[in-house]
């Protein structure tokens, strides 16, 4: 990595740069790396257009906004970042496919502009419906299709997958139609498996435009809601089509609460996020709770760092994050692991105890191919997030 120095020409001209409350978001959509800083990294990024020395930048500024700013150190850090090293080559620039260019076009179509409304018009026909017809309203018995529990187990989770690959293709869609890479991936959050979509280059993007990709996903269920109860109306019911529909509305009515799940950093986390303005709202609130019960230095100058608008955020953050862990915890220890245990308990039972041809070996056979496949999840999982995790500490 060479080394710049006061006669060094910089070009910064690559970086985005976005308001962000009193703070800006900077960084490169290619990579994709943003960072927040103050107003006078702006006035930096603005005038180093290749055609400046470190030091000429540095004077230029201090002459049109009598400000002595340290551009060598400011540049550093950001070669430091991979935000200021040379131009990318053009083996790393991916030339844009013809997939890439339709892939752009249909997320342009289904999640921006006026097609908000049609999802506007899908969340009004559901609450309408329900008002006027509750009996549509979903019921636990609903996840009850098949009569054998595992057949029963293996349809809704196959349905369930396919339900959660197309809110992460609406994401996916959504970024990729303004022109943001974004990735699917399988992670953890606190003992939880995930599907989310990478999608970090829309900090490049203003704050009013980051909101429909990150509600994407929830507006795709909400249209495929409004369906499923139309179904539900136009089929005998009893009917397989039926109850299939009504399980389709019971499976993304559970998705749509859990996104209220905030300190999991659901899609709402990041609607809160961005309209706060806050860079990690997980992180800051998770320092506010450190500070209650930790009074050593550290943590104390670490909050005394953020901005005042992070703090007050992180403040009733904080309080939620704390409330949401301990319900799930309890949760957790109370019904799901037992839950889990005696299911698991009965198949093993009925594998080891029953004839392979019958179908309570095959039942219970499905509940423990379930399980196996569900670990697996996990720890593919886990993988991805001590990744990420130690990817953010290095370059913290």
């Amino acid at each position: 990595m060479s080394e710049w120095d006061a006669s060094s020409r910089v070009d910064l001209s690559h970086l985005t740069v976005q308001r962000d409350g009193d703070e800006y978001t900077i960084g490169d959509p290619r990579i994709p790396r943003f960072i927040r800083v103050p107003e006078p990294a702006v006035y930096v990024i603005e005038r180093a257009d290749g055609t400046r020395t470190v030091l000429e930048v540095q004077e230029l500024i201090l002459r049109e906004r009598e400000l002595d700013v340290d551009v060598l150190d400011f540049v550093t850090q950001l070669q430091k970042l991979g935000l200021a090293a040379a131009a990318v080559p053009a083996s790393e620039t991916r030339t844009k496919s013809v997939n890439d260019r339709l892939v752009r076009r249909i997320g342009a179509l289904f999640f921006t502009g006026s097609a908000a409304w049609v999802y506007v018009a899908a969340l009004a026909a559901v609450i309408l419906l329900f008002a006027l017809r509750p009996e549509l309203l979903p019921h636990y018995r609903d996840m009850f299709v098949l009569p054998y529990v595992g057949a029963n187990a293996l349809l809704v989770s196959v349905l369930a997958c396919l339900l959660i690959f197309l809110h992460e293709c609406a994401h996916l869609l959504a970024a990729r139609g303004l022109g943001v890479p974004a990735h699917m991936r399988v992670s953890i959050r606190y003992i939880v498996i995930v599907a989310e979509t990478e999608m970090t280059g829309l900090w490049g993007q203003p704050p009013a435009k980051r909101y429909f990709p990150y509600l994407a996903g929830m507006a795709w269920d909400t249209l495929l809601i409004a369906a499923a109860l139309l179904v539900q109306l136009a089929v005998e019911p009893g009917s397989f089509a039926h109850d299939i529909a009504r399980l389709v509305v019971l499976l993304l009515m559970l998705g749509i609460l859990s996104q209220f799940m905030v300190f999991l950093r659901t899609d709402l986390y990041f609607v809160l996020g961005n309209a706060t303005h806050s860079a990690d709202l997980a992180r800051s609130g998770r320092l506010f709770l450190r500070k209650l019960w930790r009074k050593d230095g550290d943590t104390i100058e670490a909050w005394r760092r953020l901005p005042v608008t992070e703090r007050r955020a992180a403040a009733w953050f904080g309080a939620v994050y704390a409330i949401g862990i301990g319900a799930m915890t309890v949760s957790l220890l109370l019904y799901s692991l037992p839950g889990a245990y005696t299911a698991i308990q009965m198949a093993v039972r009925q594998v080891s105890e029953t004839p392979s041809h019958s179908v309570p070996f095959w039942d219970g056979a499905i509940i423990l191919f379930l399980a196996g496949a569900r670990l697996l999840l996990y720890l593919k999982g886990a993988r991805t997030a001590f990744r990420v995790r130690r990817e953010r500490k290095l370059r913290a």
